[in-house]
């Protein structure tokens, strides 16, 4: 593109130093044109690359919320695995400690 661009530019100065106006003139406008081709690809481009991002770092975002909520799920199963053993463990020092108390009071 900036091939074409670069030798209608050329062709323009041609046209300028020969005194034809109305081609320079028409050369002028198809510049013009490519320029504002070669801009409006470039600025697709641009938000193209800024939606890609955009839905990268959401992605990312998720991820480690989600991770987030695994790492909290695991240390909630932990806490009710200590509350569970700690139940379990003391109703069994309970229960040693009754039959040792009705042993003695036999």
């Amino acid at each position: 593109m900036n091939n074409k661009i670069s030798s209608q530019e050329v062709l323009l100065s041609l046209d300028t130093i020969t005194g034809k106006h109305k081609h320079a003139i028409a050369r002028f406008g198809k510049i013009l044109d490519l320029k504002d081709s070669v801009f409006a690809r470039k600025y697709r481009n641009n938000l193209k690359a800024s939606e890609l991002r955009y839905q990268n770092q959401k992605k990312d975002n998720q991820i480690a919320l989600q991770q987030l909520k695994i790492e909290k799920a695991k240390k909630q199963k932990r806490t009710f695995l200590y509350l569970f053993l700690f139940s379990l463990l003391s109703g069994l020092l309970l229960l040693v400690v009754l039959r040792k108390y009705q042993k003695s009071s036999s």
